[in-house]
């Protein structure tokens, strides 16, 4: 559902969404985190091209809550969510510049224990 609601560009129920299953913390089980992987694969490529669009600023409070409190914790449950998520990093770094998107590139950078030269951005 949270899908579909990003798809069609709906952010106040997306963030609803998003907002309970944070708060769930069902991922927290080992055993559930494979169960996520096909959501956070998605989730981490509509988030790029909401970036790549202009519609989502990293540092905002929706950027706060799909990425940093919803798709990183959630970042171990597959490879390809790992690759998804650094895909993310590095269109926000391209679109925006380190200067700007420094802050939420070194918390993810930093959260998915990459080389200390990305935690600098």
């Amino acid at each position: 559902m949270i899908l579909e609601r990003l798809s069609s560009a709906d952010l106040v129920t997306s963030r609803l969404l998003l907002t309970a299953l944070r708060d769930a913390q069902h991922w927290t089980f080992k055993q559930a985190l494979p169960e996520y992987a096909p959501f956070a694969y998605s989730l981490a490529d509509l988030l790029e091209d909401y970036v790549r669009s202009g519609r989502l600023a990293p540092g905002s409070g929706f950027w706060r809550l799909a990425v940093e409190e919803v798709l990183l914790p959630l970042v171990d449950s597959d490879g390809q969510v790992h690759s998804e998520v650094l895909r993310l990093l590095l269109s926000v770094a391209k679109k925006v510049g380190a200067q700007v998107a420094g802050s939420p590139v070194r918390s993810a950078a930093v959260q998915l224990r990459l080389p200390a030269a990305w935690q600098g951005c």
